[in-house]
Parts: C-alpha cells; structure tokens; sequence
C-alpha cells in the first residue's frame, strides 16, 4: 500500500541541516560537508538522492544514493560529503535538494540557506522553497541509518572560507649582526620552492620613509639593487642570492624582503620577511692637540655653528693624538689610517704596522701626528677642512669572506689665516707722572688686495686729557699702504688709573668691499678690535717723580 500525506504550507515533512568540517580550508586541500536530515513524519520515508547548490555554481552536484535511505520517524540521519577545494573564495550552500521514495514516482523537497544563517555559526535549517499539499510514496525496505558522528562534534558552520595554498616558495634571509657602518654587509637571501613549479616571481626590498638615505641596497656587483626577476623554477629548486647593504649613518631599520610570485596551477601569493638591522660605528675616534713646543694641551675654540675644534695657528707646530677604540661585536683589522689636511702636512709619528692591526671588541689603540699649518697666506680661504681616512675589514687574516671598507672621521681642528689688516698701539710708558705728557701712536697697515678707510675714535677717561682728534676717518689705504696717529695725553690723577682706549673701526663702504672679497669667518671689525679696542690700567705717580 502507498503511504498518503497531506501537508499544509507550514508543516515541514523533513527539515534539513548542512555543516562544513572546518571554518576555513587552504585551497588544494579536502573538507567534509556534512548534510543531515529529520524526519518529522509519522511513517519511515526513503531518501533516494541529494542536489547541492553552492554559491559557486561550478560545485554544484548531485549526491546519488546506491538505494534509498530508510529515515525513521522523528529520528535524524547524516551523510558525509568530501569535497577538494581550488579556488580561492567564500563558499556557501545555498539550496538543498532532497529526493524522497523510489523511481519513478520520487518526490522533491527544496531548501534554501536562512538568511540570518548566511556567516560561520548556526547550522542551516533550511526554508522549504515549494511547501507540499500532497505525495505518494512506495514504501521501500527497511534500513535503519544511524547519526554520522561527524555531525555530533563540530561547531555548526554553512560557510568555509577557502584560503591560499601554503606558501608555495620558502624566503630565508640570513645575516652576521650588525651592520657595521660604511662596510659592504652581505645578506644571503635563499628561495626553495615546495610541490609547485614557480612560473615567475619579483624580489623587492622595501625600508620606512626617510631611511633611503641611509641604506643602500647592492647586488654581487655593488651596483644600486632595486629588484630581482625569477623565471620558472621546478618543484624542489633551491636558489641563493647573495645581496649587499652598505649603511652610511643611523642607528638601525627595518628591511622587508618581499617576493610576489606566480606558481605554475595560477596562484598569486606574496611572501614577506621583516628584516631588523641594528648599525654600528666599527671604530669610536677620540682626538687630542698638544703644542709641540710646551707639550701643552690645546683648549678647543667654539666655532661658529656651535662646535668645538682647535684652533692651529699658522707656523706653531702641534702634535695630533687619536685614540681609537673597536666598538664592533666583530674583530676588526685596522689597514691604513690617513690624515688629509687642506691646511699643512702631518707627519706619523707612531701609527700601524704596513700589514694592518687587529682590534677585538673593545681593544684600543692610539697614534699621532706632528701638524704643521701652512704659513700664513694673504688669500682669502674658507674655514679648513681636516679628516682622517680609515680602511679596515671585519674578521681577522685575510680572508675575502668581508670586504674592505673605508669612511672618514673629522679632524675637529682648524688653521684660519690671518686677516690682511694690521693695527696696533706703539708701546707707551709703562707708568705715567702726574701732569707729564706722554704720546701714544695707533698704527694701520692694508695688507689686502683693495682700498680700505678706517675711522679712528677715542673713549675719554676722566683720569687723563687728550690732545688729538676724537673723531678721525683715514684716508682712503691702497693695498700695501699704511697710516698713523699720534695722541698726547696727560694724567691729572695719582694711582691706578684707566687709559684712553682707542678704537679702530672699518668704515661702512669698507666692510661691504672687504667682506665681498673675503670669506673668511672672523668680520674685519671683530678682527681689529681684538687687536687695539681693548682696556688698560696703568699707575701714575704724583709730580715730580723722576722714572728715569
């Protein structure tokens, strides 16, 4: 006998579940799917056939039963579906088909995915898409289907996320910490491919903003790198390329490493490596200037930009003392050390030896130098430069392993020449009497290449008088030409008394033509104050003291 139902539009004969194994699988590899379904009939009904719709319609399929299903009242029964995975997406069941009874009298129930069930979570129960007013069934035999335990342990899913294969290609980087500023630091970079052939691929490096300047990135020819091209490489091919970093200044940074490539089934994948790079000075400098004449330290001289250097004085020999310490984690071989002046010669006094010095971390080292600054010239010149040239390498013997770098250090000491204008007071007594005149003569002479004038002026003190002109512009002095005044003065007090100072001062036509021919630091009117603007005492007796 045929077993007759009727149903109305909300009474749903079988309800319907589907559930993913796992919430996300890397394409290329299995997953289950597992479909269960309740019977919420009085009477057994067969399931003959299951249809999956997916939200990519190319895995849409059909699942055949070798004969019908026998599902019990009130009981629920699961199929397991194993399923391989290629592309790359979200993929989602969205309908059910099932088939109920035996051929040719079947009858179809559809499904679809809830819309609240549509992310990783609940179960899909499923909406009856066509609800049943009436069926036919033949009954079949009888076949009890027990729970897949599949069903019973998982977290309900209806989506599996299907991610990129595992990295086809393998990126190592390997490198001696740190990085030693100026030397050439070799990085191996080493690519191994998996299962898949690569068809092509690209090496980029990529550092943080503002730190180009500071790092170069180099190939095996120590030219500038910027990529590097991969062609096809089989399954198992192992590939080492060598790269160079040259760092110039900082502390450190950050150098990714990135490969973008292509294997051989389509798949676009990017893999990138972090890089940490701490840099270090290979050698500290400490530098020392003694007079050689009194052996006496010279006291460094501020500088116009704020930093310290000493002052070399034209024809005085000074003796240069550089103490060097290795502050690597690395041994280093000190090959040459040179001094380049652009304002004399230096002679080694005691340095290295022609075939170079280890230093071990920390170890220290000392030479110097017998400076002799140029003899003054009456030229105009910029602010002298002065460095040391370093060479050295990492490591000990001479092995090629590391290559040989070389930097410069600063000398903090500088020769400036002489300003081409001379001024000065001609001795006066060394003591005044009270009302005796005494003269005092201020001289100039223009060592320049152009016409100079001068204003020549008197600070009075009440301790003396003055005959002379307070107020005096020079005449125009033609290079090589000099002048003079001459002041008496009497003193009308006893003791210790302040002297009439006198000033000379360029004019202001002067200034502008002597600054537009020379460069030097000092300005001409700074020059010629230091050489006569400046304060003295002196001790006048009463009358009629005899000095002499």
């Amino acid at each position: 006998m045929p077993i007759c139902y009727a149903v109305n539009q909300s009474f749903p004969l079988v309800s319907a579940r589907v559930q993913w194994s796992v919430p996300s699988v890397h394409a290329k590899n299995s997953v289950k799917l597992a479909i269960a379904f309740t019977n919420h009939a009085e009477h057994p009904l067969p399931v003959a056939g299951i249809d999956l719709t997916f939200s990519d319609p190319r895995l849409n399929q059909p699942v055949s039963l070798e004969q019908p299903v026998l599902l019990e009242p009130e009981s629920e029964a699961a199929f397991c579906l194993v399923m391989d995975l290629v592309v790359i997406q979200e993929l989602t069941v969205e309908e059910l088909h099932l088939h109920l009874g035996h051929a040719p009298n079947k009858l179809r129930l559809d499904y679809a995915l809830k819309s609240e069930h549509a992310g990783a979570g609940s179960w899909n129960t499923g909406t009856a898409l066509a609800k049943l007013q009436s069926a036919e069934l033949n009954k079949g035999p009888s076949k009890h289907v027990h729970d897949n335990e599949l069903c019973s342990v998982m977290l309900e899913r209806p989506m599996v996320q299907v991610l990129p294969p595992p990295a086809t290609l393998v990126l190592e980087v390997e490198h001696q910490a740190p990085v030693l500023l100026f030397e050439d630091f070799n990085i191996n970079l080493s690519i191994s491919t998996n299962a898949d052939q690569l068809s092509s691929g690209r090496i980029s490096f990529g550092l943080p903003e503002g730190a180009k300047d500071e790092l170069q990135i180099l190939d095996a020819e120590k030219q500038v790198l910027d990529e590097i091209l991969l062609s096809d490489m089989l399954p198992g091919t192992r590939l080492e390329v060598p790269i160079w970093l040259r760092a110039t200044v900082g502390v450190g940074t950050v150098l990714t490493v990135s490969c973008g490539y292509t294997t051989h089934q389509g798949f676009n994948q990017l893999v990138q490596i972090p890089v940490e790079l701490a840099f270090k000075n290979p050698v500290h400098v400490q530098f020392h200037f003694l007079d050689a004449a009194s052996g006496l330290e010279l006291q460094p001289a501020t500088l116009p930009d704020g930093s310290s250097a000493a002052q070399l004085n034209p024809g005085s020999n000074v003796i240069m003392l550089a103490q060097f310490t290795c502050s690597s984690q690395h041994a280093l071989q000190l090959l040459s050390i040179t001094p380049e002046l652009s304002f004399g010669t230096a002679s080694e006094l005691n340095g290295i030896e022609q075939s170079g010095l280890v230093l071990e971390p920390n170890d220290g080292f000392s030479a110097s130098w017998l400076l002799v600054p140029a003899p003054n010239q009456l030229e105009p010149s910029h602010l002298t430069v002065a460095h040391l040239e370093l060479c050295y390498k990492r490591g000990h013997g001479t092995s090629d392993q590391h290559p040989q770098a070389q930097f410069s250090v600063p000398i903090p000491a500088i020769s400036t020449p002489k300003l081409p204008v001379e001024a000065y007071l001609s001795p006066g007594p060394e003591q005044y009497v009270c009302g005796e005149a005494a003269s005092m003569t201020v001289h100039i002479s223009n060592l320049s290449s152009v016409g100079l004038k001068f204003l020549i002026s008197v600070d009075m003190s009440q301790d003396f008088l003055v005959s002379g002109p307070t107020r005096l512009h020079t005449p125009q002095l033609e290079p090589g030409a000099s002048f003079q005044e001459t002041y008496s003065m009497i003193p009308v007090k006893t003791g210790q008394v302040l002297l009439p100072t006198i000033k000379v001062k360029p004019t202001p036509e002067t200034s502008q033509v002597f600054d537009s021919w020379w460069t030097g630091t000092v300005p001409l009117e700074d020059h010629l104050a230091g050489l006569v603007s400046v304060e003295q005492t002196s001790f006048v007796h009463p009358p009629g003291v005899h000095l002499y």
